[in-house]
């Protein structure tokens, strides 16, 4: 039996298609409490963690800038240290350089390392909408091709002008990449899409890997207080393989979890606002899975998408086959 995950100072970094190079294992915030998540993100530095990963839409920005700028202020780290992500919500597709500084000025800084196109869903800017549950279908616009490739140009300006280091996309599926590079002047650095071991997306990987694109994983560890007892299989992290890997390195399911992402490559960013979980999730670096494990692991692929994007489909009025293009995506050839 191996020994447990020894504690960990650093993540490995990985190079980007555009020379610069992100840590492999980095922080989430998405549905992270304010009250919680400020105190989260100076934990993390201090324990070693350098890649953050925000949105203007999870409505915590500010929360998370005063946590970055506490831990440079106090010397823990400098700002070049430090890997920034947030995204472009889709309300803001017309008026982007705002959003950008509306981030930039809650996140106290001058410029973020990578943004991201949130999704590739159009919606109106209407300021009585709160959350994803007010969203009805006089707000959904939708995906248009030209659209999106006028988004990306635009972007890329921006990358000029010095406010973003790298530009990318989230969840975006091959025909909506395909549509996005016919006109691009740079290539994506990533596509941010949920990978978890009941789905682990391979066609997609195989596809984006072809263009130089890496694959940036959420859900890694299957939202268990989201999901659980809502799935006809049983949670991941109870999963019985999962646990058997978790004996034999004396690792937890989260940590193997974890583990199998940056064994096959994958740039994770687990979510915690504890500081235990936040220091259990960093450990993960430090497991190293055998060619047994990952085979067992990569065995419990269901093809199981836990977000369907149900918020956005149902007002919108299409069906989740078509928001994520399932029939191009699954007779497209490699």
């Amino acid at each position: 039996m191996a020994s447990e995950p020894q504690e960990v100072t650093a993540s490995p970094l990985v190079k980007l298609n555009n020379g610069l190079t992100i840590p492999q294992l980095g922080l989430g915030t998405f549905l992270s409490d304010k009250g919680l998540v400020g105190e989260a993100v100076k934990q993390a530095i201090k324990m070693g963690y350098r890649h953050i990963d925000c949105a203007w839409v999870y409505m915590n920005e500010e929360e998370v800038g005063s946590g970055i700028d506490w831990a440079i202020n106090e010397g823990i780290c400098k700002r070049e240290d430090l890997f920034i992500t947030t995204k472009l919500s889709g309300s803001h597709y017309n008026e982007i350089k705002w959003a950008l500084n509306d981030s930039l000025k809650k996140l106290r800084l001058d410029y973020v390392d990578l943004y991201l196109i949130h999704l590739p869903f159009e919606m109106k800017n209407d300021p009585t909408i709160k959350s994803l549950a007010d969203l009805k279908k006089e707000h959904c616009i939708g995906y248009n091709a030209e659209k999106m490739s006028k988004v990306w140009s635009e972007l890329e300006q921006l990358v000029s002008e010095g406010l973003i280091r790298s530009i990318g996309v989230s969840n975006f599926t091959i025909k909506k990449l395909e549509a996005i590079l016919k006109t691009a002047k740079l290539i994506p650095v990533v596509n941010q899409v949920e990978i978890q071991a009941y789905f682990q997306q391979n066609k997609l990987r195989s596809y984006c890997k072809s263009k130089g694109i890496l694959i940036q994983a959420f859900n890694t560890l299957g939202n268990p207080g989201l999901f659980k007892g809502k799935l006809d299989v049983e949670p991941l992290l109870d999963n019985a393989e999962v646990k058997q890997v978790c004996e034999k390195h004396r690792a937890t399911p989260a940590q193997v979890c974890i583990a199998f992402g940056l064994a096959i490559g994958d740039i994770l960013i687990p979510k915690s606002v504890t500081e235990s979980r936040l220091r259990e999730n960093f450990k993960s670096i430090n497991l190293k899975l055998d060619e047994d494990d990952v085979k067992r692991l990569k065995s419990l692929d269901k093809n199981l998408r836990l977000y369907t994007m149900k918020a956005f489909c149902d007002p919108a009025g299409i069906p989740y086959e078509e928001f994520f293009d399932v029939e191009f995506d699954s007779s497209y050839q490699i």
